[in-house]
Formats: C-alpha cells, structure tokens, sequence
C-alpha cells in the first residue's frame, strides 16, 4: 500500500496509524497497540494453529508451509484454507522401483493390446524454492494391435479401496504432468479423469476429464492437471481418479510422463497439496488467533479484505471470513453465505447470543470469487454491516441492536473457511460516517 492511499486510509502516512489492531498482510505491516512489526507473531496475543504439514501453488508452484506457520505472500496476503484430506492413498509412490507397481493405487507392469505401462525410474523434483517431491516416470511404449484405452488408476487398487463419494459433492482431481522429450505418441489422447460410480465400481454416473494430450498435442500448461465434478447425481457411492490413455490401432508408440503431486479431495476447487504414502491424509484449517480485547462502551469499525477463490456455485453452507470471540464462544460473526448448487447468496453478520440476532447486507446479490472487503461498524448499541463487492459496489445493512450487548468480546479470528488471501484486517475505535467507511474500504481494496 503506498503512501497516499496509507494516509487516506488512516489519516496519516505511518503503517497502520490511528488502529488499535492492523494487520496489512499484503505490504506486509502490523500493528498492535504500540507495537509496529514486520512480523505478525510478534503481536501479543497473535496464535496461529495448523498443525498439519501442506503445499501450496504460488506463481505455479509448490511451496512448503510447515505446521504451525501461516503462509503469508507478499502482495497477495495470508493464505487461509479450511481443512482438507487428500484421499489420493499413496501421492509420494511410496514403495514403488522401476519395472513394478506402485503400491497402495493401480499403476503397474501391464501389457494390453501390445502396449506396456511400466514405472520406468523415480526421482525428486526440485521446485528451486526449497520444496523437493517425489516422482515417477510412467513410460508407454508398443504397437496397438487395435484401438486401446488403458486407465492407470491413482485412487486405489480395487473397488474396495476407493474413497466414498455421495449426491451433490463436488470432488477436484489434480497432477503434476510432464511429457518427457522425445516422446512418440501419434494419434494419441491422454486426460486426467474423476469417475462417479457406485459404490462396487459398476455402475458409472458421470466421469469428468481434463485433457493433458489430444491427438499427441500436448495440452497441459505450467505443468498441472485439473478436474472437477459439478454436483455428484443421486446413487454416487465411490470417486475413482485415474488417467485415461487412447492408443489408436497400428500406431507405434514410446513416451514417458513423469507424474508429481497427485492430489483428489472432496471440494470444487483444487486445495493444497498433502502428501501421503499409504493412506489418505487430512490437515486442520489455517486458524490465526488475535487478542485484543474491545471496550463495552467504545464506538469502532473492523474493517477485513479478502480475496476468496471459490465462487458462490463451487460453496456449500456458510463460510466464516471473520469472527468475535470471548473464550471459545463466537460473539459476532461475518460470513457469506452459500446455498447448494449456486443459489444467491449475500454476506451476513450473525450475532450468537440467545436471541441469535443476524442481519444481511442488502438483497441476496452475492457474490463471485475476488476481493470482497467488510465492515462491522458499532455506533453505540447498534451495528450495521458495510460491503464493497469485488465491482466495488458497496451495500449497507440496516442498524440493528441486538437484543444483549456480546460482552465481552476478546479475541479475533480470522476465519480458517475462506479459501481465500486475508489481505487485511484492522479495528480502530471511534464513530465513523458511511462515506468515511466507504473511503476506507476503497483504500484496502
């Protein structure tokens, strides 16, 4: 954030002047009182649980985050994710050497047709940022003695080890890819493919590709493969996920893909990669904790920017972008709502105190992935949530009071459900207008 739009924003030049709390995660400044730092955990009372090892894509690809530490990227914010599992049972090819299968999933030594798949060498990818993950080289090699389709499935080995899938979720399937030079492939199709089938395998209710080669032009860019199912139809029991390769008839064939980071979660849209190496694998939420207790009788505005990556049609139920706490109970919330299968939704405040008091911004307009800022703004008892959508247009709830002030209030979250770059987050203490709060919003945003 440069200067002016700094001084626009808090009244001065200085980082973060005139906020009791800021947290400017994308010019990297945060505040907490007097405390002014370039690291966020050096505020008091900043917590940040997960305590899961991950992988997340920046700039096209992987960066480690370790447990416990959030990933925090210049110029875009805080990474927060909800949690994850990739079911993918063994995505580091645990147990595999050349010339054999690989455990736990169902690429192995196979001829059909005259055509061999094979495991042909392992080896570590370097991301030069400090990640190294595991791959194989799958080499397909022979002359079709008729048109040939061959699955290497990545999710299990039988029917039995697939993971379970139900009606209207939404799955995401995704694989480094690299055609390794050389390759002869005339003619040939090759996708990344999720299959919804009962729970036995056999019956199938919709399969969802993605095309990494199509008549031996290679498709993928920057490396990945993705796939994701829409809303899975009625009798779904399982999701297989396995690449679909067409040989056709008489075509002599010899290439080799060197496959990294398979990843199939329940979700619709790709999550971080989680290694596994056996089993599938789970990892908590990014949970950033905050303590900065706020006055019963003071006016102030929290203001928070994100920009989310899933779209209301890609989001069931109600994601938390920020809340209120005292102790373990949420007091006030900012959350969108998402109803199933793209229905409108809007940005809601929720009170939790007994008469459950809530209140929306406006009509159910809302709201596609990209930056969404919020304010909760408190002028004596009542409050009125603000929005400025990701077309800048701005909306207003009506005030409302709830029925018992939440006292007290203590902690901030920032909530682990957005899937999303928390860009900033600051409360400052004082009565503000509904233009003053449109200028700051336009500030962060």
């Amino acid at each position: 954030m440069h200067a002016a739009l700094r001084s626009a924003l808090f009244g001065s030049a200085l980082p973060l002047a005139g906020f009791e709390l800021g947290m400017d995660f994308r010019a990297g400044w945060y505040r907490s009182g007097a405390v002014v730092t370039r690291d966020p955990a050096a505020l008091p009372g900043q917590a940040f649980t997960r305590p899961d090892l991950k992988f997340e894509e920046v700039g096209g690809v992987l960066v480690r985050v370790a447990p416990s530490a959030p990933l925090i990227v210049p110029g875009l914010g805080f990474l927060a994710r909800t949690s994850y599992r990739n079911f993918m049972p063994n995505s580091s090819w645990s147990g595999a050497a050349p010339n054999s299968q690989v455990p736990q999933i169902g690429i192995a030594t196979a001829a059909q047709n005259g055509i061999t798949r094979r495991v042909e060498a392992l080896g570590s990818i370097d991301f030069g940022n400090g990640t190294v993950l595991p791959y194989i080289d799958l080499r397909v090699f022979g002359t079709a003695t008729a048109n040939t389709s061959t699955y290497p499935v990545l999710s299990g080995t039988n029917n039995a080890s697939m993971p379970d899938a139900a009606v209207d979720e939404r799955w995401t399937a995704s694989i480094g890819a690299r055609l390794l030079p050389g390759g002869v492939m005339p003619g040939c199709n090759i996708g990344l493919t999720a299959s919804a089938r009962s729970r036995d395998g056999s019956t199938i209710y919709g399969t969802y590709s993605n095309d990494l080669m199509t008549l031996g032009e290679w498709k993928v860019a920057g490396d990945w493969a993705i796939t994701t199912t829409p809303a899975l139809p009625a009798n779904t029991g399982s999701m297989w996920m396995f690449l679909s390769m067409f040989i056709p008839s008489g075509a002599t064939v010899d290439y080799t893909i060197r496959l990294f980071a398979p990843s199939l979660v329940k979700a619709a849209i790709r999550g971080p990669y989680i290694p596994t190496g056996g089993a599938s694998v789970g990892i908590n939420t990014d949970n950033m904790r905050l303590g900065q207790p706020i006055p019963a009788d003071d006016n102030w505005v929290i203001l928070h920017s994100a920009v989310m990556q899933r779209t209301t049609a890609q989001q069931n139920g109600n994601d938390r972008l920020w809340n209120l706490a005292h102790g373990a109970v949420e007091r006030f919330a900012v959350y969108r709502s998402g109803p199933a299968d793209g229905a409108p939704g809007r940005i809601n405040a929720l009170s939790t105190i007994a008469d459950g008091t809530r209140t929306g911004s406006g009509t159910a307009t809302i709201l596609p992935a990209g930056r969404i800022v919020t304010a909760l703004v408190k002028t004596g008892g009542s409050y009125r949530l603000v929005v400025r959508g990701p077309d800048g247009a701005i909306s207003y709830s009506p005030q409302w009071t709830p029925s018992a002030y939440p006292s007290p209030i203590d902690y901030f979250y920032l909530s682990p459900a957005i899937d999303g770059y928390h860009e900033f987050f600051g409360y400052r203490r004082g009565t503000f207008s509904d233009a003053q709060v449109a200028g700051m919003m336009a500030a962060v945003a």
